[in-house]
């Protein structure tokens, strides 16, 4: 997860950059404005999707934390999860389900009691 949130982090900042170089070519008159606004709009749309997908995954990074940190402390079953962390089986095995409130709340509904 970490790798991906790192690639959608670059893809916004290229997006960024590359407007940026957009911007300059066609002040240099190397590009027409329809050309740029063109390019740019796809762009804007590029980074758009990227800081969207970044969103949902940090939203699943979270989640992932607090269901780790969760089971850590309730139940001391780290040794149960492989060095990848939390994996989707042992998510499906163990929880019901998960509900997100906001950045602050998140409640867990576990398939049996804690």
């Amino acid at each position: 997860m970490r790798e991906q949130k790192r690639i959608l982090e670059i893809q916004a900042e290229h997006c960024k950059s590359s407007r940026l170089d957009l911007y300059y070519q066609w002040k240099k008159g190397q590009l027409t404005k329809e050309g740029y606004a063109a390019k740019k709009e796809e762009l804007t749309k590029k980074e758009a999707e990227s800081k969207r997908e970044l969103e949902i995954l940090e939203q699943q990074m979270a989640v992932t934390a607090f269901v780790t940190e969760a089971l850590e402390e309730k139940m001391g079953i780290m040794a149960v999860l492989d060095a990848e962390g939390l994996t989707k089986e042992l998510v499906d095995e163990l929880i019901e389900r998960i509900e997100v409130y906001g950045e602050d709340r998140i409640e867990i509904k576990w398939k049996f009691n804690v």
